[in-house]
């Protein structure tokens, strides 16, 4: 959190994810910063930019597209919320939001959960510069390589690191994060990035480049040990984005917090996704859970073309 946010009264943060993964990380800042009592009022808005349930980031056909409908959804939240910080907590959208316009006109803050997950794996890559990272993601995030790159201008070879790209898991984890299709593709995943490990002993590291699998990290973890593979490290962002966004942070300005938390959608929301999801974080934030279940779902807030 940036010192200037931390002075304010009151707190307006908008979450968004292209799905229900950064609810995870919403519902946690929600209970944290309520706990904290450093603010008189706290709103915590999760916007999930998905433009709709036929057509995601992934299935547009070129960066233009996908550029220009995140533009369009980040233009609604600065206009209709005015929130004080944005969080990216998507690294779909974060890869995409690198070549928007907006980058270049914020209006506030805007933190994207991109340098969590490169702050994680080059703190472990700097203890352990042999093991090998494997990045299990969505396709646009791999396309770009983004990560790659930026782990490479701080001096980490690509040999050490490699995509997993995991078609369909987002969709299989927001129906059940524990289910058995969940549990199905997550271990062909692993499967198939282990079976491109070099042989012999070396460090490996699974780094969850999605928001939605933190609500499936324990079938990851089993799914490794299943194959004789002890991870040095399962690498999750969503914990370092909010550990970040809670730097700075003065306890105790004022004897309570009210706060409030909303999930808005473009997209209808099926019954069952709901369902998972709010099982998933109720152990967190009771609250979020039944914002999840009343969620707000209105049509054409943003441009889908």
């Amino acid at each position: 959190m940036q010192p200037s946010l931390a002075e304010k009264d009151t707190l307006t943060i908008v979450v968004t994810d292209s799905g229900l993964g950064g609810l995870g990380i919403a519902a946690e800042l929600f209970e944290r910063l309520r706990a904290s009592c450093a603010f008189k009022r706290l709103k915590v808005i999760f916007f999930n930019c998905l433009p709709s349930n036929l057509l995601g980031y992934d299935s547009m056909t070129s960066d233009d597209h996908r550029t220009r409908v995140l533009e369009s959804a980040l233009d609604y939240i600065a206009r209709d919320y005015a929130p004080d910080a944005i969080l990216l907590a998507c690294n779909t959208i974060s890869v995409i939001y690198d070549k928007a316009e907006f980058v270049y006109r914020p209006l506030m803050p805007v933190i994207s959960i991109i340098q969590a997950g490169v702050d994680e794996i080059s703190a472990f890559l700097g203890v352990k510069p042999f093991a090998r990272v494997i990045l299990f993601s969505s396709l646009t995030t791999a396309q770009t390589g983004f990560h790659k790159r930026i782990l490479a201008d701080k001096g980490f070879t690509s040999e050490s690191i490699s995509y997993q790209v995991c078609h369909g898991l987002i969709a299989a984890i927001e129906r059940g994060p524990t289910s058995d299709e969940t549990r199905s593709m997550i271990d062909r995943y692993v499967s198939s990035a282990s079976n491109n490990l070099p042989s012999g002993s070396i460090s490996v590291a699974a780094a969850m480049l999605c928001t939605h699998f933190s609500y499936s990290s324990r079938i990851f973890y089993d799914a490794f040990i299943a194959r004789g593979i002890q991870l040095a490290a399962l690498i999750d962002p969503n914990r370092r984005m909010i550990k970040e966004f809670l730097k700075n942070l003065k306890y105790n300005r004022f004897p309570e917090t009210l706060a409030e938390i909303e999930v808005v959608s473009q997209a209808d929301i099926p019954v069952d996704r709901i369902n998972a999801i709010a099982s998933a974080i109720f152990p967190v934030s009771k609250r979020a859970a039944a914002a999840l279940r009343s969620a707000v779902c209105v049509p054409g807030l943003f441009s889908t073309v």
